[in-house]
């Protein structure tokens, strides 16, 4: 499964970027608990840290890695990969473009890979779900509404 998602957001992409800072997750991830870093470069890409989520009354812990990192005054670009489940390969992207000095484009794209049998199953029964499905938008809202908050509250 793969989506592409994108959306226009009322704030600078200074204050958009820091939205994802592997240090306060919660804010447009509200499921995962914490982030440790196992190993932090300069720059970002190949950096790689422990990710714990919950999900009812389950928690697990996955190794994220930063495949890409970009982080210029027009552009930043987050790429991540981990194994969800031992289920899927996933992959996020997240590409912010600077529209203006308080205008962002916020483009969001991943997959899922089915791993085995079960995850690839899995995937194939959910594929009624157009780019995405519900989760994609709701996380777009998300990054959005904290983004432009933050932005109002910089104002002020």
């Amino acid at each position: 499964m793969k989506w592409e998602k994108e959306i226009e957001i009322d704030a600078p992409i200074e204050t958009v970027w820091g939205l994802f800072d592997e240090a306060h997750p919660q804010r447009i991830m509200p499921k995962v608990e914490s982030n440790e870093w196992i190993v932090q470069n300069e720059p970002l890409t190949g950096s790689s840290y422990k990710q714990t989520y919950r999900e009812g009354t389950r928690t697990e812990s996955y190794l994220v890695t930063i495949t890409e990192f970009k982080d210029e005054p027009d552009e930043k670009v987050k790429a991540i990969q981990f194994v969800l489940a031992n289920l899927f390969e996933t992959t996020l992207t997240f590409d912010l473009q600077k529209l203006s000095e308080n205008t962002t484009r916020f483009r969001y794209l991943g997959s899922n890979v089915g791993i085995n049998l079960v995850g690839k199953t899995m995937l194939k029964l959910g594929k009624k779900q157009e780019n995405g499905g519900p989760v994609v938008e709701e996380f777009i809202q998300r990054v959005k509404r904290e983004a432009e908050k933050d932005a109002r509250e910089e104002r002020e």
